[in-house]
């Protein structure tokens, strides 16, 4: 289930407590950022945004280029996706 939390700003311990079991966060992620923080990520477009799930505890769970991907697979793993931005 997706829950728009736009007007809400997230404490990052706060949010990590609410469970990694429970809570996910999804953001938009540039290609640069996924190649300096996430290495051993292969066949990532230069110059590409693509869409990422974290887990409460900022755990990168999927990457996507379309967010309806990261919405199903939040559901189907029983997660509540915010988007925090």
């Amino acid at each position: 289930m997706f829950q728009d939390q736009t007007s809400q700003n997230f404490d990052q311990q706060a949010f990590a407590q609410m469970g990694n079991e429970a809570v996910a966060y999804m953001r938009k992620i540039t290609s640069r950022e996924i190649k300096d923080k996430f290495m051993q990520i292969d066949n990532i477009k230069p110059g590409h945004v693509y869409w990422a799930l974290f887990a409460a505890d900022g755990a990168l769970l999927m990457i996507a280029e379309d967010q309806s991907d990261l919405l199903n697979q939040a559901f189907y793993n029983d997660l509540t996706a915010v988007n925090p931005n």
